[in-house]
């Protein structure tokens, strides 16, 4: 901004030159706040970390005062990433030559499910067991 005033020589005539400016710039920081932006917390499946940015609006830190100056790294938590995790298919179970079934362990790596996406993965499939299987020959 700036600042006028008026200057004038009591006199009318006889002032000591140079006269005195009647106008100057003029900085005013009475007014400047912090400003934050929103957080952003980084991608994870748990606890993370957050940043944001934080500007005085002049330019200059020290207009804002940098005793009040809010925090730009935080914690947060952030389940974007989490991703379904599966074990190994267990043994044929049932009959040693035939159909049986196979299980395995299927969880959330933040052990809630909510936090996964998509459909669950199957716990159970079908299997053909032939371990126990021999040749039959007739008679």
């Amino acid at each position: 901004g700036s600042q006028h005033r008026s200057v004038v020589c009591p006199t009318g005539t006889g002032c000591q030159r140079p006269k005195p400016e009647a106008s100057q710039a003029c900085y005013e920081t009475s007014g400047c706040q912090w400003v934050a932006q929103p957080w952003e917390c980084t991608p994870a499946c748990g606890p993370s970390s957050a940043t944001r940015e934080v500007s005085c609006p002049s330019g200059v830190a020290s207009d804002c005062g940098l005793d009040g100056k809010p925090e730009t790294a935080g914690d947060c938590e952030d389940f974007s990433t989490c991703s379904w995790k599966v074990g190994a298919w267990g043994v044929c179970s049932g009959s040693l030559c035939g159909m049986g079934t196979q299980v395995r362990a299927v969880w959330c790596e933040s052990e809630h499910a909510s936090h996964c996406q998509g459909l669950t993965p199957p716990t159970v499939q079908v299997c053909l067991n032939t371990t126990g299987c021999a040749w039959q020959a007739s008679a």
